[in-house]
């Protein structure tokens, strides 16, 4: 029987020499704004889908895993877009269940994917876990990583750029429920689980984190009966889970669904939702990375409720968190921003309604840009909305609304990599199923890979010229040269011939179908010909 601690955390669910060059001016990018592709149906025509998460890569590739029920039959199926390539088939990625759910998805860095989920096996839930080899296009068959005999629920995963992972799970004893992990090596071997804590009456909501380095800060909020605490242990690369440091103020209240983020300098920020005597709050703690932690502190302001935040950050000291506000007008998102260097900035209310928005999710890529995203009721349909935030003017642009109308959009999960592309992915119902939609975030110029300029030649010597622009989302519309002698060309290789000595700068601009612009200057010297 599970705790009733799962049914509220259900509930909430469901709420990145010769052709040596000698650059002149870096590449740069237009200003072009960024923008929302069609959404495209991931998940088969029969049988609902529900519940999709989703992750990106620096290489910007996405992902998008989710649970498909057919009847009494139930797997995880998921789909993998490549960077300028169509989506894959959705492939089961879990043996067929009469239960299966909460996936979880993360890339490392070389495009590979690790996904986890939960599952019975007609005795106990079990947490398990695949992986997705970027080389092969292939999905390993599913790993037990919890102990047999024991119920293992809601389970979520890190992973860092080498491909070190761990995964975290609340899992039922016979003395109660306690938080368990378990670790993953660079070369895809997993561990035995562990325990970090004793049992307890509840504990749930787990989220944890991986650094550059190996280390692992887990989070999660437990009870013994009288409140929920949000606690967290620390893993050292290598070494032993350490002791379970409380993170909340324990006796006062209940501190539920911390989120985990890695800062830049080597620490973490983790917030979470604290009831008090009158109202329930947003409270945030920091960790620094000699590993103390600082004292809770309040993030949303004075006066409305303020439930299930959600917290990024994005490795150069730039974060963002959002949250459901809940007053006497109704429900609302409300986001605050933290620039590089700089303490929280104000609360911005982004939507409100009588009705409701609900279930807001953020993003962050590495310029500081910010995607917000959310369900709102719109007419008796629920209907996912975002706006977004350049870093750059500091402003927010309009709502805009993604799902189509009809039917019911429900879930919103985002991603964003590094450069600002990515994927939004969400639930459709109407009145006979569910389905998987998924749409791409163009929030960058093409790259210019295989830019290759002729450092020198000679006067009257054809030189070759070529660029491979890539880019993630849009089709690329245009590719020019001007090779600093008053004259170009357009094509990815072109050849021209210099008629005089002399240094020439040669530029390349690539344009997508967004508008998006890139450009490079490279300098190449021309010799008279012997």
């Amino acid at each position: 029987m599970l705790s009733p601690l799962f049914s509220i955390a259900a509930r909430l669910s469901l709420l990145a020499g010769c052709l040596a060059a000698l650059p002149l001016a870096a590449t740069a990018s237009g200003a072009a704004a960024p923008g929302w592709l069609p959404a495209k149906i991931l998940s088969t025509s029969s049988g609902d889908a529900v519940v999709p998460e989703v992750a990106a890569d620096s290489r910007g590739d996405v992902a998008v895993v989710w649970t498909q029920a057919q009847g009494n039959r139930w797997t995880i199926q998921a789909a993998i877009r490549r960077a300028g390539r169509p989506w894959s088939k959705a492939r089961a990625i879990s043996a067929v269940a009469d239960h299966v759910g909460s996936p979880h998805i993360v890339f490392d860095g070389r495009g590979n994917a690790l996904s986890v989920w939960e599952r019975f096996d007609g005795k106990n839930f079990i947490a398990e876990s695949a992986a997705y080899d970027a080389a092969t296009d292939t999905w390993s068959p599913p790993v037990a990583l919890s102990r047999p005999g024991r119920d293992a629920v809601t389970p979520r995963i890190a992973v860092n750029a080498r491909g070190e992972a761990v995964a975290l799970w609340p899992s039922l004893t016979r003395s109660g429920w306690t938080m368990q992990a378990a670790s993953r090596t660079a070369r895809g071997v997993w561990g035995p689980p562990v325990d970090l804590e004793n049992p307890l009456q509840g504990t749930g909501f787990p989220d944890v984190v991986v650094d550059p380095a190996g280390n692992a800060i887990a989070v999660w909020a437990q009870t013994s009966g009288a409140g929920f605490t949000v606690e967290s242990s620390y893993r050292p690369v290598g070494g032993a889970w350490g002791e379970v440091t409380d993170l909340s103020q324990p006796g006062r209240s209940d501190s539920i669904t911390p989120q985990v983020a890695l800062e830049g300098d080597g620490g973490v920020d983790v917030v979470w939702a604290r009831s008090t005597p009158t109202r329930t709050i947003v409270e945030e703690v920091v960790r620094s990375a000699a590993g103390a932690w600082s004292q809770p502190r309040r993030l949303s302001p004075p006066g409305p409720d303020a439930v299930a935040p959600a917290i990024v950050t994005n490795g150069r000291g730039a974060a963002a968190v959002v949250w459901t506000s809940s007053g006497k007008g109704g429900l609302a998102v409300v986001a605050r921003y933290r620039r590089p260097g700089h303490d929280w900035g104000p609360a911005v209310t982004l939507s409100r309604s009588s009705s409701g928005p609900l279930s807001p999710q953020v993003a962050l890529d590495g310029q500081g840009d910010v995607v917000v995203v959310w369900t709102r009721s719109n007419g008796g349909r629920s209907r996912v909305q975002a706006m977004a935030r350049q870093a750059a003017s500091g402003d927010w642009s309009a709502p805009k609304e993604l799902s189509g109308p009809g039917s019911d959009a429900l879930t919103p999960q985002l991603a964003l990599d590094g450069q600002g592309d990515g994927a939004l992915a969400w639930s459709r119902c109407d009145q006979k199923s569910c389905v998987v939609e998924a749409a791409g975030y163009d929030g960058s110029a093409p790259a210019l890979d295989d830019l290759a300029v002729p450092a020198r030649g000679a006067a009257g010597v054809p030189l070759t010229f070529s660029v491979a622009p890539l880019d993630v989302w849009s089709a690329v519309t245009s590719i020019r040269w001007s090779f600093g002698d008053g004259t170009a060309a357009t094509g990815r290789r072109e050849t021209h011939v210099y008629a005089r000595p002399g240094r020439y700068a040669v530029r390349v601009t690539v344009s997508d179908s967004k508008g998006h612009v890139s450009t490079a200057t490279r300098v190449v010297t021309i010799a008279a010909r012997s």
